[in-house]
């Protein structure tokens, strides 16, 4: 824990140098050098600013480079797993340096670093940072790719495609936006405190001005790259409120609308009234005294609090993004639409809720601008109320585990080790095919839920789990958590969801139409003596024909499907046929002569997971699963069409199978099926 904090202190220090090296070349060209110019400045303000911003560069190079030599030997410690003390050794640093992505980045950051430092050696020798326009070019470029070059370092670059080039372009904005809004706030500071001589008042002036520009051309910059960054890294609610990163970049906002706060007031009020009239006039020194202060005091807030932020990002950098991590939800409530319907008046008053809030909104906007802050608080809480009253409705119960999605994939073998479990612990309950008819179902004061039901994918899995850890408040439905390992219970999971998505496609033929959410069951399977495959690999690729057969029952058909093999290439089918040997059973290879379809091989998980997609629900029970079904899967990865010749002629020749193929290429493209729980 220690070791986290201090490297996180230290990669903070290494962000503040930076972006003040960064910040400083972009005061003296965007805000010092045009201020300059319009008030008519002498010499000696100019020589004593140069003095002043030389030092500050020249230090906040020197802490870059103390900082990023502590950072690499922090990193190097947390590599190899040795205390910091053995961390030294001049071996494991090499190796750090030369074989891994962060050692060839700090390499390369290292050496602009010590170019930076020799220009500004030059220039203090020779005299060149009088020149300004010089000195903050080539400052600002190397400053800039010290800063910008940051990003590669971050989560920013771990994505790749076209994401990785939004969200690092994105990050790169972000931290030379900051640089140029934080890094500029101290020489700001510096001109501000100088303006109590007369000949300094009206360089202060310009330069507010010109700094209060730039502030808003960063500012949008930040929050534009921000709302990016938190997209690619936190993507949703809550991963923002229930994961250690989201809760640490709330941290991070509260600061920056602190920031913000400080910036509004600067800028709303006391930039023009330093530009009043009388400020320019003789004898108005007295006058732009009061806002001089209070500005300067408030960029010294500002970049009190810009430090603070800075250690946070350092801290953020080491932690797993939100988006990829289990969120645990800290509130027993949340907001859901699922399974939700409203009524004729329910949407009345969601309605007017929505007017309200918006009315309520703009009257806000208008009380702040005019300054009339207690009608602007009576427009809040309106909005307030107006959204509780519009949300009671999509208002459910919340567990901590709410927003979890499972670990474990959604695949044949995730189900075939469901289905014990779901015998030895629900079927008593819920019975076999989990209708609630179970053998104890009748002497329950609850009836047992039905889980092939429509309902059951109105919850997110993240409370199904708690519901199968916890058990249900008010229900005989206990808790498994004491029963069943962690992994367990999220097999048991997708055996339900398995069970549930089979109850939908057992009504599902070969004359089927429109479109169900029923996926597809991942396997791997392997044809030959090639690579081993999985059926997810053939999404956005191919329409699947997924045959299910019996030995030799099925021979007839396979002949059949070997000489339509061409014509189903040419038509983007993929077919892959598995053998059974019995109910549950794998059978090895065929013994029949096929020159262009093969058998593949898969394992008894496969068999058992489909034996569910295989029943037909009938009023007299479930009958015997035939012993041939074909089903077609489409290119997203969703179950579409079975058929078997047990159930009618259907696609028994090939035209009526070209023409199920057909629709579905007519069919415009589908997002790829969902890993986790479908609701």
């Amino acid at each position: 824990m220690l070791s986290d904090l201090f490297e996180a202190l230290v990669r903070g220090a290494h962000y503040a140098s930076v972006v003040s090296e960064f910040g400083c070349f972009v005061f003296l060209l965007a805000v010092a050098r045009p201020a300059w110019q319009a008030a008519g400045a002498g010499a000696g303000e100019a020589a004593q600013f140069e003095r002043f911003l030389l030092r500050l560069v020249a230090w906040s190079v020197a802490l870059a480079l103390a900082s990023g030599l502590l950072w690499l030997w922090v990193v190097t410690a947390g590599m190899s797993g040795q205390p910091l003390s053995a961390a030294l050794s001049g071996k494991l640093i090499g190796t750090v340096l030369t074989a891994t992505g962060f050692g060839r980045l700090w390499l390369f950051r290292f050496a602009v670093a010590i170019l930076l430092a020799g220009f500004l050696l030059f220039c203090r020798l020779s005299g060149r940072h009088a020149n300004w326009l010089l000195f903050g070019g080539v400052g600002g470029l190397l400053s800039g790719i010290i800063l910008g070059s940051l990003a590669l370092g971050g989560h920013g670059a771990d994505d790749t495609g076209s994401a990785g080039v939004w969200h690092l372009g994105a990050d790169i904005l972000h931290l030379l936006a900051a640089g140029g809004w934080l890094g500029a706030l101290i020489p700001l500071i510096f001109v501000l405190r100088r303006a109590r001589g007369p000949a300094w008042l009206p360089i202060a002036q310009h330069a507010t001005r010109r700094f209060s520009t730039l502030g808003v051309v960063t500012v949008a910059t930040l929050i534009a790259s921000g709302l990016v960054n938190t997209w690619y890294l936190v993507g949703n609610f809550p991963s923002l409120f229930g994961t250690p990163y989201g809760r640490l970049l709330l941290v991070k906002l509260a600061l920056f609308a602190a920031m913000l706060s400080f910036a509004a007031v600067n800028r709303a009020r006391l930039t023009p009234r330093l530009l009043a009239p009388q400020s320019n006039q003789a004898g108005g020194q007295a006058g732009a005294r009061d806002p001089l202060r209070r500005l300067s005091r408030n960029a010294v807030c500002e970049t009190g609090l810009g430090l603070a932020l800075l250690a946070v990002v350092g801290a953020l950098v080491h932690l797993k993004p939100g988006l990829h991590d289990q969120p645990v939800w800290p509130f027993p409530i949340a907001i859901s639409s699922a399974g939700i319907v409203l009524t004729r008046g329910a949407w009345l008053v969601l309605i007017a809720a929505a007017v309200a809030a918006a009315l309520g909104l703009a009257a806000s906007a208008l009380a702040m601008r005019r300054q009339r802050w207690l009608f602007a608080a009576a427009s809040v809480a309106a909005i307030v109320l107006a959204s509780g009253v519009g949300l009671h409705p999509f208002v459910v119960e919340a567990f901590p585990t709410s927003f979890m999605h499972s670990p474990i994939r959604y695949g044949a073998l995730s189900v075939a080790r469901g289905l014990p479990l779901y015998a030895e612990n629900c079927v008593l309950c819920h019975g076999p095919y989990g209708y609630g008819d179970g053998p104890a179902a009748a002497s329950l004061p609850i009836k047992p839920a039905d889980l092939t039901g429509a309902h059951l994918f109105h919850h997110g899995e993240g409370t199904l789990f708690w519901w199968v850890s916890h058990g249900i408040a008010g229900t005989p439905m206990p808790a498994f958590a004491d029963k069943l390992s962690e992994s367990q219970r999220w097999d048991l999971l997708n055996f339900l969801r398995a069970q549930a998505d089979a109850e939908h496609a057992n009504a599902m033929s070969a004359d089927s139409s429109g479109w169900a959410d029923v996926v597809a069951p991942d396997f791997a399977f392997q044809i030959g003596h090639a690579a081993q495959e999985t059926l997810k690999q053939q999404r956005g690729r191919f329409i699947v024909l997924l045959v299910l057969l019996s030995d030799p029952g099925s021979s007839q058909r396979l002949h059949a499907l070997d000489a339509a093999m061409p014509q189903l290439e040419r038509a983007g089918v993929r077919v892959i046929a598995v053998s059974l040997a019995k109910d549950g059973e794998a059978s090895g290879k065929t013994e029949l002569e096929l020159p262009h379809l093969s058998i593949a091989e898969t394992d008894t998980a496969t068999i058992a997971a489909y034996g569910l997609f295989r029943r037909t629900a009938s009023v007299e029970g479930v009958p015997p699963m035939p012993t041939h079904m074909e089903f077609l899967i489409d290119r997203a990865g969703y179950l579409r069409y079975r058929w078997s010749p047990a159930y009618g002629a259907g696609w028994s020749h090939i035209a009526a199978l070209v023409t199920r193929i057909d629709s579905l290429n007519r069919e415009p493209p589908r997002p790829p099926a969902p890993e986790g729980h479908v609701h």
